[in-house]
């Protein structure tokens, strides 16, 4: 719900914005999240102040009008796949390293068995997409 809130007074704890209104409302805003609500807040202690107000386990909360318009984020495929790759190469080198504090390998071939595991997990991806795909 869009409308116009007349700020009373406002204080700031751990990045969230505590407002109270004129009419008795107490409304939190996250400085964080809210850039157009945050730049208000940070120049007027009181006034009106246009936010979108949801309510949420009793209590209120506001966001910026132009946030949170379209039902979400975009999805961004390359970062997608970057961001598993490095979970992948994360976890590769966990698996080496603690084949080493085995004992099972030596230091000097962690890197080589995390490529090696990484490179298995590609293959089995790979595999499966195209089993997938036809």
């Amino acid at each position: 719900m869009e409308t116009k809130i007349n700020v009373k007074s406002h204080t700031i704890k751990n990045g969230w914005f505590n407002v109270k209104t004129n009419d008795g409302r107490e409304i939190n805003i996250l400085s964080s999240s809210n850039p157009k609500a945050t730049a208000f807040l940070n120049e007027n202690q009181s006034g009106e102040l246009e936010i979108k107000l949801v309510q949420k386990d009793g209590k209120n909360y506001g966001w910026d009008i132009s946030e949170k318009k379209g039902g979400g984020f975009k999805k961004d495929p390359a970062a997608d796949r970057y961001k598993q790759a490095l979970i992948v190469g994360q976890s590769s080198m966990t698996k080496a390293v603690e084949l080493c504090i085995a004992g099972k390998i030596k230091e000097e071939q962690i890197k080589a068995a995390a490529e090696k595991f990484t490179g298995y997990v590609y293959e089995i991806a790979d595999k499966y997409g195209k089993e997938q795909n036809g």
